[in-house]
């Protein structure tokens, strides 16, 4: 995503495959380029509200794009919600991301959240 796009679209919350040393109520700093001469923090600090478990499934033979998120499946409207909350310009480029990220077809992970938003 380009600069211009990344400060027109708010997010709400990040997807990770681990949670590392997060946990409800710790500080979080969001760092892009982490460990690099071009490392930069571009929020003040926040806290992690709550942590979700997120399942995602790419159907072979064209059946859909499933969302689970805390053993409750998402219907395709939600799931939309879900993208742009992540800061994704659409749908279309949420699941082109995730497909990237899936091992067999699915994706484990959590929803780490620094709002009270919650799905």
């Amino acid at each position: 995503m380009d600069e211009d796009n990344l400060l027109s679209c708010p997010k709400y919350h990040t997807i990770r495959s681990k949670t590392g040393l997060l946990t409800e109520d710790c500080e979080l700093e969001l760092v892009i380029n982490k460990g690099t001469p071009q490392e930069f923090t571009f929020s003040p600090t926040l806290y992690v509200y709550s942590i979700q478990q997120i399942w995602m499934i790419d159907e072979p033979e064209g059946f859909g794009f499933t969302v689970n998120i805390d053993g409750i499946i998402r219907n395709d409207e939600l799931i939309e919600q879900i993208a742009i909350n992540d800061g994704f310009e659409s749908l279309e480029a949420f699941k082109t991301y995730f497909k990237q990220k899936m091992i067999n077809g699915s994706y484990s992970g959590f929803i780490i959240h620094w709002t009270r938003l919650k799905y």
